[in-house]
């Protein structure tokens, strides 16, 4: 799917770059005025032409396209469906202004329930607006790992890379992620407008290892030495445990937080690579757990960098209040896991927790067979 570009973006892109060097608005504008006041008349018509077109330009970025409608029914008419909440306070925030926050900050953060399509549409859809308006991120997935980076940049310097390959060349589904279908929007986008595509997740092997403890240079490498401050780190651990239905061993819960703040830490580390790189900003599509701002990959980035986590919030019967959902929960004060919270339908999905049973129970029958 692609998103055609339309003729305001490049006038943004032109002017972008004529005024690069210039820091704020109005100091652009002060600039441009004191320019035309020692301009000839005839002179005067471009430069004049350049402001109103600078002006309509910003109007056109106030008025978004439509997002595109839910696909999933179940609990579809809770009224929280199709709007976007502040994580703080729970008020309402209007589409614009949400995608205007998002055009303003160095890293955005889309936070999935991986297998809910409308997550994946929205996630296409906040991209494209970026686009729109003139902006040029860096794409990080958290579906693609490290060490398949070579594999990537090769498909990329194919004269005219098919996007349907990577499903196979990635070994998406087969890794256990959803339907690549879904994903392809995202490279669509990334493809037109030559944006960068880097992996945000670490390679199996390095994940298995710290888990184990047995590559203490990467743990310090990614920040992990020190351990999360106490609440957030019981919190962490109650969350996976709450995950994992309570099934799996207590003394494991450990090394499984390590292994969750390792892939965390790998995003935030993709970010400084594209930003080191030359990106002007990142987009990191990833699970609503990773994007949250108190522990997730948001804890990992530098100090100043701006960042905005979305957490696309699956809505149910009854519950009115957008602060009541597990992903308004707020562990540590004054700091929300998300910034905003973007309400659609849930999906029907099966019983997660009969899932894990059987798979633990498989391995114990494994187990006792040697």
């Amino acid at each position: 799917m692609s998103r055609p570009l339309n003729a305001i973006k490049y006038g943004q892109t032109f002017l972008k770059f004529q005024y690069s060097n210039i820091p704020r608005l109005h100091d652009r504008s002060r600039i441009k005025e004191e320019r035309i006041d020692k301009m000839p008349l005839l002179k005067r018509v471009p430069a004049i032409a350049a402001l109103v077109f600078l002006i309509a330009s910003a109007q056109a970025r106030s008025a978004p396209q439509t997002p595109p409608l839910p696909v999933g029914q179940l609990d579809a008419d809770n009224p929280l469906v199709g709007r976007i909440f502040d994580g703080r306070t729970g008020a309402e925030v209007p589409l614009a202004e949400a995608l205007d926050r998002a055009r303003r900050t160095e890293v955005v953060l889309l936070g999935e329930r991986h297998d809910n399509p409308d997550h994946h549409a929205l996630q296409a859809y906040i991209l494209g607006e970026l686009l729109d308006a003139g902006g040029h991120p860096a794409l990080i997935f958290e579906m693609i790992d490290g060490d398949q980076k070579e594999t990537l940049d090769s498909w990329r310097a194919t004269p005219t890379p098919d996007i349907g390959e990577l499903n196979d060349l990635l070994s998406w589904e087969r890794r256990g992620w959803p339907s690549f279908s879904w994903y392809e929007p995202l490279f669509a986008l990334a493809l037109e407008q030559s944006l960068p595509i880097l992996p945000g997740n670490p390679p199996d092997a390095q994940v298995h290892a710290i888990a184990r403890g047995q590559d203490p240079d990467t743990i310090a490498a990614l920040g992990l030495e020190a351990p999360l401050p106490a609440p957030l780190d019981s919190n962490l651990l109650e969350t996976l445990r709450d995950s994992h239905c309570g099934m799996v061993p207590e003394q494991a819960l450990a090394p499984i937080a390590l292994a969750q703040r390792a892939k965390d830490a790998t995003m935030a580390r993709a970010v400084i690579t594209a930003l080191t790189e030359r990106a002007e900003s990142a987009v990191i599509i990833t699970g609503s757990e990773h994007a949250r701002t108190d522990r997730g990959a948001p804890f990992y980035l530098p100090v100043g960098l701006s960042h905005l986590s979305i957490a696309f919030t699956e809505a149910f019967v009854g519950e009115m209040d957008p602060l009541s959902y597990g992903e308004a929960k707020v562990v540590t004060e004054n700091m929300p896991p998300h910034d905003l919270l973007w309400f659609t339908p849930r999906i029907d999905r099966d019983d997660p927790c009969a899932g894990l049973a059987e798979h633990f129970q498989g391995h114990e029958n494994g187990a006792s067979e040697h």
